[in-house]
């Protein structure tokens, strides 16, 4: 079997060499066996090993991996959704481009009081996935329904741990309900609206004592722990853009 050049390179990372460690213990797989395994999935689907990760731990047939998103599925999207891979910002989307973060809303420093960002995935003018990214150490991330802007899912790390406090102030995460939540929807549509050639997207969101700004405008690049979120909540990102593909 031939190495793919890109796998090989995968090497020098330190986060593939720390998930290899963490997978050659979850699975009792040797690393070359491994290595060899995720090499055969990016060959077959273009999976990178988050990707791969997120298939042996969840232990899912072929049938269900094709309702999740993969690194090749993600590419695909943007291919068809987006003009360019490279996003051109339209002068009305304003993005904060200051090293220093201004405060952040004062309600959000009941879970964190380090700054939290919002990571809104955008589908033809419509929110499909927000998730709160809470820093710490090792940044965690908590999955907001977007229908009502509660926190109503237990947040994660990347090595798949739970956490329904926070592990700064040691308060409660689940049913934390997000400031101003209508009002940053609003926001985000809106400048969603202006990125006519771009109809998949990520938006990345602070929320100042003023309101909302805008960190980032970028197109997805869907990390294991939105995958693990969508597990929870029982649907994909794939589903979710089906469902609104004929809207």
């Amino acid at each position: 079997m031939s190495i793919d050049r890109e796998v090989l390179s995968w090497i020098k990372q330190t986060e593939f060499r720390e998930t290899m460690d963490y997978l050659t213990k979850k699975l009792n797989k040797g690393k070359l066996r491994l290595f060899l395994d995720i090499n055969k999935y990016h060959s077959k689907y273009k999976a990178d090993y988050n990707d791969y990760k997120l298939f042996k731990m969840y232990k899912k047939n072929p049938e269900t991996n094709n309702t999740y998103i993969t690194k090749g599925l993600n590419d695909e999207y943007i291919s068809k959704y987006n003009k360019d891979i490279t996003i051109d910002i339209p002068n009305k989307v304003k993005i904060f481009e200051s090293k220093k973060l201004p405060k952040q809303n004062s309600e959000l420093e009941h879970i964190n009081t380090k700054p939290c960002i919002f990571k809104f995935l955008v589908f033809k003018d419509q929110i499909i996935s927000g998730v709160l990214e809470i820093s710490k150490d090792k940044k965690i991330y908590a999955s907001i329904n977007i229908e009502t802007g509660i926190i109503d899912y237990p947040a994660i790390n990347l090595n798949d741990k739970i956490y329904e406090k926070s592990p700064t102030t040691k308060e409660e995460i689940i049913w934390f309900r997000i400031p101003k939540w209508p009002r940053i929807c609003r926001f985000v549509i809106n400048n969603a609206s202006y990125l006519e050639d771009y109809k998949y997207i990520e938006i990345d969101i602070y929320l100042t004592e003023d309101g909302p700004i805008i960190l980032g405008v970028n197109n997805p690049t869907y990390y294991l722990y939105e995958l693990h979120i969508d597990n929870l909540q029982e649907k994909g990102i794939k589903y979710l853009i089906e469902e609104k593909e004929n809207n």
